[in-house]
């Protein structure tokens, strides 16, 4: 696993080794997602919403985001991440690592994105109300977990994202995703065992 482009460009990633649930993002899907969205990375505000070993979040990084909000769950991929970070010397500034549930993480992510936001104040999120806002999520959840539509309703209702902003759900690539009032469907692609859904919210 490497970073595909940038000034991290060629870099190995650690990654992990039979550990449940962390399912890195193949470097064939990785560059074609960056394909998709290269025109938005340049000082966008970026969240890894499923992060595992940090590879997407990096990646945005690497092509010039601004900054990248880190989340996930598990502590073993955070360990994974934290020590993808610092190999490569990422600046603290550029990427924020919040544990935790995916559902409660409103708040915290609009928090860490105020500084890099120019904006005041919220919005009505169950959590409490995002302060900033992102420009691009990734969010690429286990496959067995059926997240996927509960993932739209919460990126609709809570403020997280911009309005324009994008979103990229990764799934398995049988999955169906529900359309939704919030978000217009951009492109949707297969490779392989996985699918790609490239969302713009309305």
């Amino acid at each position: 696993m490497r970073v595909v482009a940038g000034r991290y460009k060629g870099r190995r990633l650690l990654s992990p080794e039979g550990e449940e649930g962390i399912r890195p993002t193949s470097d064939k899907v990785k560059e074609a997602i960056f394909s998709m969205i290269a025109m938005e990375i340049e000082g966008a505000r970026v969240v890894d919403l499923f992060a595992g070993s940090g590879s997407l979040g990096i990646e945005a990084l690497s092509r010039g985001a601004k900054v990248c909000c880190f989340c996930d769950i598990s502590p073993e991929s955070l360990k994974l991440l934290r020590e993808n970070l610092d190999k490569l010397k990422v600046p603290g500034v550029e990427a924020h690592i919040l544990r935790g549930d995916f559902r409660r993480m409103g708040a915290r992510i609009g928090t860490a994105l105020a500084p890099y936001s120019g904006e005041e104040g919220g919005t009505g999120c169950p959590a409490g109300g995002a302060k900033g806002q992102a420009d691009i999520v990734f969010a690429d959840p286990p496959y067995s977990a059926g997240y996927e539509n509960e993932i739209l309703q919460l990126l609709s209702d809570c403020g997280i994202m911009e309005s324009g902003g994008l979103l990229v759900l990764e799934h398995a690539d049988k999955v169906s995703v529900a359309a939704h009032p919030g978000f217009e469907v951009l492109r949707e692609k297969r490779y392989g065992k996985t699918g790609v859904h490239l969302l713009r919210k309305v």
